[in-house]
């Protein structure tokens, strides 16, 4: 069972994770939840490439076991 520190720490390693990326530029435009294991992440981006790199980069961290990406992605 996690507890709401668990899921804090989770946020925070996700969004170290994506602030160390090539996604930085984005940051800001995506929304992390994580509980229980299951990170959320929701918002824009600019391609598909960037959507999937996205859920690579946070499939694999330490506490998550499930990535639900509901990030949109919008073209210009």
């Amino acid at each position: 069972m996690t507890t709401h520190t668990d899921d804090a720490q989770s946020a925070n390693l996700v969004r170290q994770t994506i602030d160390g990326s090539q996604l930085q530029a984005w940051s800001r435009a995506i929304d992390v939840k994580c509980e229980q294991g299951t990170a959320t992440l929701r918002g824009t981006l600019p391609s598909y490439y960037y959507k999937q790199l996205l859920q690579t980069l946070i499939r694999d961290l330490p506490g998550i076991k499930r990535v639900d990406n509901f990030v949109e992605v919008r073209t210009k």
